[in-house]
């Protein structure tokens, strides 16, 4: 189930939000930064935007003129 634009739910307890050339995936119960993803080279500073979860395993956002598919880090998924 996604939220669009730049954020998405995966789980009860997993949210992911678009920044500038990443992703980054939250805690919702704590408010604690898990992990953050980079796309793309350091020196892209384009915003991820349109995040749109695929069945808990991955997310595709769009990345600048790109789509970015990010699988969700195995270690966030033992949240659920």
């Amino acid at each position: 189930m996604g939220c669009g634009a730049s954020l998405g739910v995966i789980s009860d307890n997993l949210l992911v939000t678009g920044g500038q050339g990443c992703v980054s995936f939250w805690d919702i119960g704590y408010g604690d930064l898990l992990q953050t993803v980079y796309l793309g080279k350091s020196n892209e500073s384009q915003p991820a935007r349109q995040i749109l979860v695929l069945e808990n395993a991955a997310i595709v956002c769009n990345f600048g003129s790109e789509l970015s598919l990010v699988y969700v880090p195995s270690v966030l998924e033992k949240l659920d």
